[in-house]
């Protein structure tokens, strides 16, 4: 955690309590007695650090200024994005660093009875709801449901302009006769049943009260512009004692015109409401407008005093920040004003971006290291840490060839990638944390031998010139397969060890001793290192066992009863397949036969519409990859499928393709 001179001196727990209310204060101060805050870093005017939250992290911050209203809420969970709302996690975050202050009380003092002491438990004890109450469908036994009533004074358009509005809460208990609200006990009683509505009116209530609830309130012009959406929706809304009266939303009420021009600027125009029926009024307050008209009461719009500036003219929302408002600014705006999109504005397109990934390896045998980018155009973004980690809120860049275009990095791509490095062995680096290490000869040769290969066909790997001398002493020893038919009923599979220039090999012994050790590489005279793929030669080992192949001690023998053999046109009987272009070879195939004799038979014409001598072609070809692919449920129905990517032997004149049908 850094420190700075300028400490944030209006955070307190008092002001926890004051922007979060209790239950946030209670489900932030469990994430933190949890342990759940990793870090915490103060820069003026910023709180920040991480947060788990589930399975994964967020990025908590918190802007901090010298009074409350300054404060801001920028976690990057969805509860701060969308609604704006101070989330726990801030919460725990604050806590943690007043308590690495020093200006919170020690850890939480646990008591015999379970609960947890210190000042601020106290103080949120203090913010709990005084008046019990459980939604319909979470009611235990015992409990008796509860319907509020609100009577608002009969000349209500004149209490509203004088900015005192008094109002009665009453309240009937289990369908009994309305008494005020302060008649209802509160002491030693089951939750009473309550619906949304009166739910949300009780919270609004202790808000207005200080955690605490009354039968009469005087709502000042403050109190009123919270209290009265609150109403909206309400069944049980009265003008005195008998006269209904109805809180809605406005239908016709003011509408916000957003629409984008021809170079993707958006334009925002309020259109006020229509005038109302005869003899309605217009209640004007501080952030939104009411009509009242007879027992109606409708909402014509409630704008954020960030947006009263729409009464007075238009507002433009430039391309760079328009992403960001549609995200965080729009979803406000739309619950409280009537918004209309024009057709450009419909037509954004939101694309995702698919990055190209770039590592750069720098070590020795025994340790090496790799930083993993990101590359998306000319950008480069390096990645740390774990997946999801070190993630922010994404900012969606504007595309400069299409106005109505935005583009966002591939998080889900880039997370990819970091898993790739972390199966690989890789861990984030503890020294430089833009690096992740491999340590230990052994874990080297495996990625040298059976990864890099891979990394080199789909990313750009980058070597430092102490990467490249490694690789440099380095021979990559591919399993070389050769399949001749010998005559009779066998079908002879060899397999020898060699690198690519054919000068080092390995004797099958020597191979089958580092499956046993564990290790991909071996030692050479003359400092050289063989690279051997054990991953591809042990899968090959499984496929020998699963076709039944007989060892006489030097080569492997497969049973040839039904052999049936494609020659291409370019290939003469008992030509050989060795590679003059040095291009990759074509895939040879070993399959069983298939479930379905129809699907056999199709194969068989395929095979000899090509032309078949019998096999008397013998292919070799360098084995890099095999793979199981399931025709049946049964074992004997599996088809093995030999395919070279490869270091390459064999050439395009290499037969695409064989199979071998045996007898059971």
């Amino acid at each position: 955690m850094s420190e700075t001179a300028s400490a944030p001196s209006v955070l307190s727990k008092e002001m926890l309590l004051e922007i979060g209310g209790w239950r946030a204060m209670q489900e932030g101060r469990s994430l933190w007695e949890a342990g759940k805050v990793m870090s915490v870093d103060w820069v003026d005017p910023m709180l920040g650090g991480v947060v788990q939250a589930g399975t994964g992290t967020v990025n908590a911050r918190l802007k901090l200024g010298k009074r409350l209203s300054d404060v801001e809420n920028l976690c990057s969970c969805r509860q701060a994005r969308e609604y704006g709302t101070v989330c726990p996690h801030v919460i725990a975050l604050s806590l943690k660093y007043l308590e690495k202050n020093g200006r919170s009380a020690s850890g939480p003092v646990p008591r015999p009875n379970g609960a947890v002491a210190g000042p601020v438990a106290a103080a949120a004890r203090a913010m709990a709801p005084r008046f019990p109450r459980v939604l319909g469908q979470l009611a235990g036994k015992g409990s008796k449901p509860l319907c509020l009533e609100v009577h608002l004074p009969l000349d209500l358009a004149k209490t509203w302009r004088s900015g005192k509005i008094p109002l009665t809460v009453e309240a009937s208990v289990d369908g009994g006769p309305t008494k005020s609200l302060d008649a209802v006990a509160v002491e030693k009683v089951e939750p009473y049943i309550v619906d949304e509505s009166d739910a949300v009116l009780l919270s609004m209530l202790e808000k207005l009260e200080g955690a605490s609830v009354h039968g009469e309130a005087e709502l000042s012009p403050a109190d009123r512009d919270l209290f009265f959406p609150v109403l909206l929706g309400h069944p049980r809304i009265f003008i005195g004692r008998k006269k209904h009266l109805v809180v809605t939303r406005a239908m016709d009420g003011t509408r916000l015109k957003a629409e984008l021009d021809t170079e993707g600027v958006l334009h925002l125009e309020l259109v006020p409401a229509p005038p109302g029926p005869e003899g309605s009024e217009i209640l004007e307050g501080t952030h939104g407008r009411w009509r009242l008209a007879g027992d109606h009461l409708q909402l014509l719009d409630s704008l954020p005093t960030a947006y009263e500036g729409l009464r007075k003219g238009e507002r433009t929302v430039a391309r760079e920040g328009l992403a960001t408002f549609l995200q965080r600014e729009m979803p406000l705006l739309e619950r409280h004003v009537r918004v209309e999109p024009g057709d450009r504005l419909r037509g954004l397109q939101f694309e995702t971006m698919a990055p190209n990934i770039r590592v750069e390896l720098d070590g020795l045998l025994s340790g090496i290291s790799c930083q993993l980018e990101a590359v998306y155009g000319k950008e480069s973004h390096i990645l740390t840490g774990m997946p999801g980690q070190n993630e922010g809120m994404d900012a969606w860049m504007p595309d400069g060839a299409d106005p109505k275009r935005y583009r966002v990095r591939g998080r889900a791509m880039e997370r990819t990638a970091q898993r790739e490095l972390l199966a690989a062995g890789f861990l984030p680096g503890q020294r430089a944390a833009e690096r992740y290490t491999l340590a230990g000869e052994g874990k080297v040769g495996a990625f040298l031998a059976n990864i890099l290969p891979r990394w080199k066909q789909k990313w750009e790997v980058k070597m430092t010139p102490r990467m490249e001398s490694l690789l440099s002493r380095c021979d990559y020893v591919a399993p070389e397969v050769t399949l001749k038919d010998t005559g009779g009923s066998w079908l002879t599979v060899e397999v020898d060890f060699r690198s690519g220039g054919g000068n080092d090999a390995l004797t099958p012994a020597e191979v089958q001793r580092l499956l046993q050790t564990g290790l991909s590489h071996h030692r050479l005279s003359g400092g050289r290192i063989a690279l051997v793929p054990t991953d591809d030669v042990a899968e090959f080992q499984e496929v020998l066992k699963d076709c039944q192949v007989r060892n006489d001690g030097t080569r492997y023998k497969l049973e040839n009863s039904a052999v049936i053999s494609a020659k291409p046109s370019g290939v003469r009987d008992g030509s050989s397949a060795e590679n003059r272009t040095g291009s990759r070879p074509r895939s040879c195939r070993i399959m069983r036969k298939p479930s379905s004799p129809s699907v056999w038979k199709k194969l068989s014409d395929r095979i000899s519409g090509r032309g078949s001598d019998g096999f008397n072609i013998w292919q070799k070809t360098t084995l890099a990859g095999c793979w199981r692919m399931k025709w049946g449920s049964e074992k004997r129905f599996r088809p093995w499928l030999f395919l070279s990517s490869g270091a390459a032997r064999a050439g395009p004149s290499c037969p695409p393709w064989c199979c071998a049908r045996p007898a059971s």
